[in-house]
């Protein structure tokens, strides 16, 4: 498996239709799995997730009970990922499809080994926002070295990155 993409989910069930359309068209031709981490959620996304992904081998679903935070559920995606690269997105597209083609495509151009992270850049941020979300990707970071292909030694990961 080239690519593992983490689709952390918390009450997305409007979301999840144009999500699953998304990642179908995000699929095609490629070497890649998805994992939508239910995230805890108090409406009815996780039916709506395995009503949606019936039958769609690409698709995995991991089910946290409680919610403990995006990072949380991102890491318990990360540990299903079956990828030389891992990445993870937000479940209401604020990574365009396009942009995510594109990186893929990129990826798909080299074979460098190299670890690398990819994080969007938003401007007129407050300092909290700008603190939370530099500090939340040094989690992701973090938690793809330590959590990443346990059973295989190192892998090569990118983590993507997109910000309020």
């Amino acid at each position: 498996m080239r690519y593992s993409i983490v689709i952390p989910c918390y009450n997305e069930e409007e979301n999840l239709p144009r999500l699953i359309e998304t990642v179908q068209e995000l699929a095609e031709g490629k070497d890649i799995e998805f994992i939508l981490v239910e995230n805890g959620s108090k409406d009815n996304s996780y039916e709506v997730m395995q009503s949606l992904t019936d039958g769609i081998s690409y698709i995995k679903i991991v089910k946290v009970e409680i919610n403990q935070g995006l990072g949380y559920g991102i890491h318990q995606g990360i540990l299903h990922a079956q990828g030389d690269y891992i990445g993870w997105i937000h479940a209401d597209m604020q990574t365009p499809r396009e942009d995510i083609e594109e990186f893929l495509n990129y990826l798909d151009k080299t074979d460098k080994r190299t670890k690398m992270m990819v994080k969007a850049t938003r401007h007129n941020r407050t300092f909290v926002d700008y603190f939370f979300t530099n500090g939340m990707a040094l989690f992701c970071r973090c938690q793809a070295v330590q959590g990443c292909c346990p059973s295989r030694g190192e892998c090569t990961y990118a983590v993507i990155c997109s910000f309020l």
